[in-house]
């Protein structure tokens, strides 16, 4: 749903935001596929997003991704969550 709503949000068109997006809506995917039983868009709450944060420092720390890629995947989730709801609630710095 994330991946859908970001493409909607650039108006139906793959541009460098979107596709630079898609690495890190596939992570967040994934990361709620394997940690928890989350599988509609409505039910992720800010906790599980700070949750995401920490996964992707852990994955930073053991040097599986570096310090911007962390950084870049979280703030392309928290942009993809707040133009799917509309506001900011989520969004976790």
């Amino acid at each position: 749903a994330l991946i859908n709503a970001s493409l909607e949000n650039q108006g139906g068109i793959h541009s460098n935001t979107h596709r630079a997006r898609m690495p890190a809506l596939r992570c967040f995917a994934a990361y709620l596929k394997a940690e928890t039983t989350i599988t509609r868009l409505e039910k992720i709450e800010r906790y599980v997003v700070e949750q995401f944060g920490i996964y992707l420092k852990e994955k930073y720390e053991i040097g599986e991704i570096s310090p911007r890629t962390a950084r870049d995947y979280l703030s392309h989730v928290n942009r993809a969550l707040a133009q799917a709801r509309g506001d900011e609630t989520l969004v976790v710095n």
